[in-house]
C-alpha cells in the first residue's frame, strides 16, 4: 500500500473492519442455512427435490458472495487475489 503512514493506518483498519463484517455475514448465512434446514419441506408447501433444487441455488450464490468478499478485501490491501486462490482465504 502507497501512502502515507495515516493512509495506511486507515487502510489496515478499513481492512480489518471488512473482514470482520464479511466474517459477521458468513455466519449468519450459515445460521440462515441451518434453520432453512430445519423447516418441514412439506408444510412449505414444495416437494423435497424442489427444496433441495433451492438449497443447491443457496449455495451457489453464497459461494459468489464469498468471492467477490474475497475480492474486495484483496483490493483493499492492493493484492489482486488469483482465480486459484480460494475465496475462504479472506476467513
Amino acid at each position: 500500500m502507497a501512502g502515507t503512514t495515516a493512509e495506511r493506518r486507515d487502510a489496515v483498519e478499513a481492512v480489518t473492519a471488512f473482514h470482520r463484517s464479511a466474517t459477521e455475514i458468513r455466519v449468519q448465512l450459515d445460521w440462515l442455512r441451518r434453520y432453512l434446514h430445519g423447516l418441514d419441506v412439506d408444510r412449505l408447501g414444495m416437494s423435497p427435490a424442489r427444496f433441495q433444487a433451492l438449497m443447491i441455488g443457496y449455495d451457489i450464490y453464497v459461494r459468489m458472495l464469498e468471492d467477490v468478499l474475497a475480492d474486495l478485501a484483496d483490493a483493499l490491501q492492493d493484492r489482486p487475489r488469483s482465480d486459484d486462490e480460494p475465496a475462504d482465504a479472506w476467513r
